[in-house]
């Protein structure tokens, strides 16, 4: 087993805290989109989906190589095309931007079911 320091424990317990607080996002706006099957919800469900489905990839995929691998010495790990990774996750973040933009639009835009009619 490999000798981790506490900083490197604390980043492996926060990633994973992230990653769950990422799929509860994700399932939530889902839930919500389904009560309230409107153009803004859509818009917000898509923009977490843009969010959250990258990240999770990445730490399957990194999760998954080092279950089947686990005897690799981690310095000797290579990135599989990191370059990928970075412009996939910021194409990611773009998509999630544009369509959380476009939902605060539709938000805005949407009629108030309670407001009052002005004379």
């Amino acid at each position: 087993m490999p000798h981790f320091s506490g900083l490197q424990w604390v980043e492996m317990i926060l990633l994973q805290i992230s990653i769950v607080l990422q799929i509860v996002l994700f399932v939530f706006s889902i839930r919500v989109y389904r009560l309230k099957r409107t153009r803004p919800f859509a818009l917000v469900m898509g923009a977490c989906a843009c969010y959250v489905i990258p990240q999770v990839t990445w730490f399957t995929f990194y999760f998954v190589r080092g279950f089947l691998f686990p005897h690799r010495n981690p310095s000797q790990h290579t990135y599989t095309l990191p370059w990928w990774r970075f412009s996939f996750d910021q194409i990611a973040v773009i998509l999630f931007l544009v369509l959380m933009i476009l939902a605060l639009r539709s938000f805005l835009r949407e009629p108030d079911a309670i407001a009052t009619r002005r004379v």
